[in-house]
């Protein structure tokens, strides 16, 4: 999918989002797959820069991506009922032109 980024398809970890990739060079890095904000969790989750507009399209814009991020997606959701989304409807994924 991406060579930059790890996604792990059933990670446990919220923390940025649901999906999130970890940093090939850095794992304690992680991308925020939505808003595309990368965080440095080894120093209390500080913010680190964004990925531009057009790397976070290419990934929802890639259909491995999209069933990958649903997958994980669905297992989070079965795994954590209680969990409060930051949206209404967590299985509609982006859509990017």
């Amino acid at each position: 999918m991406n060579d930059k980024l790890l996604f792990h398809q059933y990670d446990v970890d919220f923390f940025p989002s649901v999906p999130h990739g970890h940093l090939n060079s850095n794992s304690s890095i992680k991308l925020d797959s939505y808003l595309g904000y990368t965080y440095e969790t080894a120093i209390n989750n500080k913010k680190l820069s964004r990925e531009t507009r057009k790397f976070i399209a290419s990934l929802w814009n890639n259909k491995r991506f999209r069933e990958f991020a649903l997958d994980s997606i669905n297992y989070f959701i079965n795994n954590n009922p209680m969990f409060i989304w930051r949206v209404n409807n967590p299985r509609k994924l982006p859509r990017f032109k």
